[in-house]
């Protein structure tokens, strides 16, 4: 509950998710992250193809294991604070396979080709729309290459409190291989009307190599 103070205007407590409170440095806003629902069967699929492909890493090779790690060293990240680092290669096989399987691929025992660039992005210019409550539909998105697919993340609904960023997001859906032109989506959820909600929109090529990804916000208006 959010208690308003008659002389001063603060507000502390609970309102739409989030947390009002002051500190030494003044008043604070707190967003709390959308409890995640274990049993659903997103999350029941998503920790199946992340055993997996787990499992998969016993079974490798020390030469594919070499493989895997020296891809790794030749493609190194940087984390949230700018610095850069560089994954194992077990690391670096979950990363890509447990994507690729969730997508219904078969995991792949060997990395992509040293010098392999990532897939393209799906551009700059491209639309998403809300269909139906549980349906968004995408056009004039930039193919992902041969045998790849685009990727639909979803980080939550938007209020004028809440604007959640991709380290919120999760994987919601996957097109259909070599898709062109308008895609229709089925989300595992539903909308309500006049609610605005934000997406991610990425490619993954056939390597299971992951592109950037553009974020995009809808709106389910129905007429």
């Amino acid at each position: 509950m959010a208690k308003f103070s008659p002389i001063l205007g603060s507000v502390r407590g609970s309102l739409a998710g989030c947390t009002f409170t002051r500190c030494r440095g003044g008043n604070m806003v707190t967003v709390r992250k959308v409890p995640t629902n274990r049993q659903s069967s997103r999350q029941l699929r998503v920790r199946a193809a992340f055993a997996d492909v787990a499992v998969a890493w016993n079974g490798l090779s020390d030469a594919q294991r070499a493989q895997w790690k020296d891809y790794a060293k030749s493609r190194p990240r940087v984390n949230a604070l700018g610095t850069e680092y560089t994954m194992t290669g077990q690391q670096a096989f979950i990363s890509l396979m447990t994507v690729w399987s969730d997508s219904g691929e078969v995991i792949k025992k060997e990395p992509p080709a040293q010098g392999r660039r990532n897939p393209p992005g799906p551009g700059a210019i491209f639309i998403l729309e809300f269909h139906q409550p549980g349906t968004i539909w995408t056009n004039d998105v930039v193919a992902p290459g041969i045998g790849g697919r685009h990727v639909l993340w979803w980080s939550g609904p938007i209020n004028s409190a809440r604007d959640p960023g991709l380290s919120r997001a999760a994987i919601v859906a996957y097109s259909e291989r070599n898709p062109v032109g308008l895609v229709e989506w089925v989300l595992p959820f539903e909308v309500q009307a006049g609610s605005t909600a934000k997406f991610w929109l990425g490619n993954v090529d056939q390597f299971g190599q992951l592109s950037e990804l553009v974020s995009r916000k809808a709106r389910w208006d129905p007429v």
